[in-house]
């Protein structure tokens, strides 16, 4: 089966579409490379509306929430204190947003699976010199 894309009105195979539960046909009515360059648009021409909106479905925040969250921790990683580049933090397995950390620490937590046992672990290594 096949449909027309309604932005560059050529004849494509359904598996050339996004899915989309609630389309009589189960598709949107633009093709996968379609959307891909207004979605590459909307980023360049509204960078500020795409990124509250790419918050709010990745980490169901808003803009303003992660600007004062910003200010609640001054701008600085929750864990180590530097300033710079922050990250948003987020549970995995629930969801919710922890708070802004480095990179750095960022990262430490995902290799550590957000496991405490592993951390209490590896602090206790390093207390102990490798011993």
């Amino acid at each position: 089966m096949s449909k027309v894309c309604r932005v560059c009105n050529k004849e494509k195979k359904l598996h050339k579409f996004v899915a989309l539960k609630s389309s009589e046909d189960g598709y949107t009515n633009i093709c996968k490379k379609c959307h891909r360059e207004s979605q590459k648009r909307y980023r360049t021409e509204k960078p500020e509306a795409y990124k509250s909106i790419a918050l709010n479905h990745k980490y169901n925040i808003t803009l303003e929430q992660l600007n004062e969250m910003k200010e609640e921790q001054n701008h600085s990683c929750k864990i180590c204190g530097s300033s710079g580049e922050l990250h948003i933090d987020h549970c995995h397995e629930e969801g919710h947003t922890r708070g802004l950390l480095c990179p750095s620490c960022n990262k430490g937590l995902g290799f550590f699976t957000d496991c405490p046992d592993k951390l209490h672990n590896a602090i206790k290594y390093l207390i102990r010199g490798g011993k």
